[in-house]
């Protein structure tokens, strides 16, 4: 690998950064010092050769964190024909984005995944013009599947070039966490992660040989409900479902 020259001054000027796709769609922000003018964002082959080209002045809320007294130096940028060639790289005003190159093609996947109410949910794309849904691993920290689902596509999706897959799955072994970080993997490959909290209240007011009687909830999950085992010098006697209604709780 070569060095890379010293930047120009205009060129050190210029902050561009490359997120990944949405679907056919590249996706980043690029912001100039020297110009109020929006970045003018090329996307080239590995040759060299321009194949698309936008400008850097989609509105995101997100971007008022990186503090430069503007939110409007998103872009989006639709990718003709994905897939056909091994990956692309962003300019922005003829410099490189940070996160470019990015290899494109079979098994290369981007989405989110979010923990809400008990499940994983979320969206995924492969790097093609055309993907199949792949299967979704959700995963905890030292690697090992917690829970796995279909994705699928959604007749709802309508945009061109976003036809994601959807995926919703519940992550009920996960009960009882509090910051655990799990990723999603599509078939095999990370995409995305999230922080998982499902934390478990509960109170065991009697307990005797004729009688158990309490209550479980997750403040994380209302509407999740749950079984208990009652368990006599370590064997199961019964499951029984969490049912009960309580007006006092």
């Amino acid at each position: 690998m070569t060095q890379a020259p010293p930047e120009s001054g205009e060129a050190a000027r210029v902050r561009a950064h490359l997120e990944g796709f949405e679907g056919t769609y590249l996706v980043g922000w690029a912001w100039s010092e020297a110009s109020a003018k929006p970045c003018i964002i090329s996307v080239r082959d590995e040759c060299g050769t321009q194949f698309a080209e936008g400008e850097a002045a989609r509105e995101r809320p997100d971007l008022a964190a990186l503090g430069l007294g503007r939110r409007d130096f998103g872009f989006r940028i639709q990718v003709p024909d994905l897939g056909t060639t091994e990956l692309v790289r962003v300019f922005a005003d003829g410099v490189e984005a940070r996160g470019s190159p990015l290899r494109v093609g079979q098994g290369h996947f981007d989405g989110r995944v979010y923990v809400e109410n008990g499940y994983a949910t979320g969206w995924v794309t492969e790097r093609l013009q055309l993907f199949s849904p792949p299967k979704i691993d959700i995963t905890g920290p030292g690697g090992e599947i917690v829970a796995s689902a279909a994705s699928q596509h959604d007749a709802k999706d309508s945009e061109p070039g976003f036809s994601p897959a959807r995926f919703r799955i519940p992550l009920t072994s996960l009960f009882g966490s509090t910051d655990l970080e799990v990723a999603a993997r599509a078939n095999g490959v990370a995409f995305a992660r999230a922080i998982c909290n499902l934390r478990l209240i509960s109170n065991l007011e009697i307990a005797s040989p004729e009688r158990c009687a309490g209550w479980i909830f997750s403040p994380d999950a209302r509407a999740a409900r749950f079984a208990v085992e009652i368990r006599r010098d370590g064997e199961v006697v019964v499951t029984v479902p969490l049912d009960v209604v309580r007006e006092d709780v």
